[in-house]
């Protein structure tokens, strides 16, 4: 799951900017020490993304599209799931969430924008991306996930796979739609405590 889907089961426990931000720097943040430099709700955002980051490691449909992808995208499958979950999210987010996905991303990158002094460099640079791109709107759109995939495996210095994602994706579009359906879903109900 990327930063739409992490934005969106943050927003179910707690709707704080600082809390947003720290769910949007967390990747960026290393170790336990360091996270006493920020206020405490941007610990926490930090926090919850990590634990975010954990159950979806474990969640049966990312096993279920791993036992799939592996093969084709090696070690590089877990990556394109990340991208893949944003991907459905974004393309299915009225239906799963009951909110405009446009005004939802405005939303949280406001947040984080609100908070910006806190964020170290590269999630500065980061926020940027998203933001010039419009990329948790624009994850919906398959050129858009093409393009993705392209830049990442041009961006990444080291030999990957990702060049194939996009064709992966396109020609198991039905199947990786539908695990992640059942993923969102059971997901969402987690983090709302159902």
């Amino acid at each position: 799951m990327n930063y739409l889907g992490h934005f969106y089961l943050s927003f179910l426990l707690d709707n704080n900017p600082l809390f947003t931000t720290g769910v949007f720097m967390a990747d960026d943040i290393k170790g336990k020490k360091i996270l006493d430099n920020f206020p405490e709700k941007i610990r926490d955002g930090i926090i919850f993304h990590r634990i975010c980051d954990t159950y979806i490691d474990n969640h049966s449909m990312t096993n279920e599209a791993l036992e799939t992808l592996r093969p084709i995208l090696s070690k590089w499958a877990p990556v394109a799931i990340d991208i893949y979950w944003d991907h459905f999210l974004a393309s299915n987010f009225s239906f799963l969430t009951g909110l405009n996905l446009t005004s939802f991303s405005k939303d949280r990158l406001n947040h984080v924008l609100e908070n910006f002094s806190f964020l170290p460099l590269v999630s500065k640079k980061r926020w940027f991306y998203l933001y010039s791109e419009n990329l948790p709107v624009a994850y919906a759109d398959l050129t858009m996930m093409e393009m993705v995939f392209k830049r990442m495996h041009k961006r990444i210095k080291l030999d990957n796979k990702l060049n194939l994602a996009y064709e992966v994706l396109m020609e198991n579009y039905e199947f990786l739609e539908n695990l992640s359906l059942e993923f969102w879903k059971s997901s969402i109900d987690y983090f709302l405590g159902k």
